[in-house]
């Protein structure tokens, strides 16, 4: 994808490779110019890429028809979109994302009150309404249904070379995910809007209100699929930085009371959720390669756990 303009703003974020993020000042205040592309060597065609652009101003549009009547539950302005061009611009949302708070691996009360507003806006968030187009419009790689969703990926995994799971272990990952599926409410497998990226990163909190940003994955999946997402990757913490303590117990109980569901944990969708979570962080640290040697052990030592952790939701282990 061609640089923009240096007069476009500054690059202020490369997250995917799909799309770049310029900080832009101008008169009215500061902007984020997001510009789509069409992936690594066009692996996406520019129809697709204006399809998912339209489904981004749709879903922004839903929200701000219905915003959430909580002042502390902020939304993203959106100033232009520009579908032909591939670019939204939206202003600037003011505060500190969740992640850099909690790096510091504190459970103080304006953490615990971000997270619980976290999972406030999860709640206010599925209630948008879901037409038959939208759930149409997903991905065939995509399916709603947990099994056919954990199905593709683990066989993703033995395609890019892991020796994990083998037709007889894979099956039986499957059936083990099936029983939670039946067990499970329907309500927490109802389609609803997801962000799809519902991580600390993506989260920002000035201190008094708690603003999501960057829709650019979100469609539509099952009830439990942002927050439980959230979650995960905050659990995820104490895999990447083994060494330090970290109050995740603390950090989930905000959340799931947030969302007001605060024996969610305990339920068979749960931890059919958290089984997707961790066969794609799975698949991500297979397909992601390494630099150097200290690196691969890295990677090696989070894949280990992530598969134990993977069996031990599905009662294998």
């Amino acid at each position: 994808m061609a640089a923009p303009e240096q007069s476009e703003g500054t690059l202020v974020e490369r997250k995917y490779a799909t799309s770049e993020v310029r900080r832009v000042e101008r008169p009215g205040g500061v902007v984020y110019v997001k510009r789509y592309g069409t992936g690594v060597d066009g692996a996406l065609s520019t129809e697709h890429v204006r399809a998912k652009l339209r489904r981004e101003q749709h879903l922004l549009a839903l929200m701000h028809a219905s915003p959430p009547r909580n002042p502390r539950l902020g939304l993203v302005e959106v100033v232009d979109v520009d579908i032909d061009g591939l670019v939204v611009t939206t202003k600037e949302v003011p505060g500190v994302s969740l992640q850099d708070l909690l790096l510091d691996r504190r459970a103080d009360r304006d953490i615990l009150t971000a997270l619980f507003l976290a999972g406030r806006w999860q709640r206010w968030f599925q209630t948008l309404p879901v037409s038959e187009e939208d759930i149409r419009s997903r991905s065939a790689n995509d399916p709603l249904d947990l099994v056919a969703y954990c199905d593709i990926r683990l066989r993703k995994l033995r395609e890019f070379g892991y020796v994990w799971p083998n037709e007889e272990e894979h099956r039986e990952v499957l059936d083990a995910l099936q029983q939670l599926v039946d067990a499970s409410d329907p309500e927490h497998l109802r389609p609803v809007w997801a962000h799809s990226d519902y991580a600390p990163g993506n989260i920002l909190w000035d201190g008094n209100r708690l603003t999501p940003i960057d829709f650019t994955m979100a469609h539509i999946s099952t009830a439990l699929t942002d927050v439980t997402h959230l979650i995960h990757r905050m659990e995820m913490f104490a895999v990447y930085f083994p060494w330090h303590r970290w109050p995740v117990d603390r950090w989930r109980e905000a959340v799931l009371r947030g969302y007001g569901q605060a024996d969610l944990a305990e339920q068979p969708a749960y931890r059919a959720s958290m089984v997707r979570h961790h066969v794609c962080r799975l698949l991500t640290y297979v397909r992601r390669g390494a630099e150097n040697l200290k690196q691969s052990l890295h990677n090696s030592y989070v894949r280990a756990r992530v598969r134990h952790r993977l069996l031990c939701l599905l009662g294998l282990r």
